[in-house]
């Protein structure tokens, strides 16, 4: 498995640059063999990751998946 360190910062300027989404990015980002996307901060630190699939079903899968997590940790964070 392909390992890619992205640092955070850079990453969402690119999604604003482009006008684009991440999943976007991520669909551009696929390749035959799944590959573990680690995001650091801007001294290294790592802060999240994301296993990218190989093929653009998981990937909708995975979009619709986080969409829900995130929706719902927005909902206990304003209550």
């Amino acid at each position: 498995m392909q390992i890619i360190k992205i640092e955070t910062a850079s990453f969402f300027e690119l999604l604003k640059t482009r006008a684009t989404s991440m999943w976007a990015i991520f669909n551009e980002m696929m390749k035959e063999e799944e590959q573990l996307i680690i995001f650091v901060n801007k001294d290294k630190k790592e802060i999240a990751h994301y296993v990218l699939p190989n093929n653009a079903d998981q990937l909708k899968i995975d979009q619709k998946q986080f969409a829900q997590y995130f929706k719902e940790k927005l909902k206990v964070g304003l209550n």
